[in-house]
């Protein structure tokens, strides 16, 4: 869910803006239309959002180091 799938088949792969992108896009695909999907679905949607706004706020390439 959530571009999950493309991340795990481009191993060790940083998390760069176009997967960020990719991510974002399934999730707001999700949140835009939720009568199509169960809530706890819409939710881990909204919160992926959250979680991806706060990473591009960050300065600095370091968060994508692992």
């Amino acid at each position: 869910m959530f571009g999950l799938q493309a991340t795990a088949e481009d191993d060790h792969k940083d998390l760069d803006d176009d997967a960020l992108d990719q991510i974002e896009g399934e999730a707001l695909i999700v949140v835009e239309n939720p009568e199509r999907y169960s809530p706890i679905t819409v939710e881990m949607a909204r919160r992926t959002l959250a979680m991806i706004h706060r990473l591009r706020r960050r300065t600095g390439p370091q968060f994508m180091m692992a």
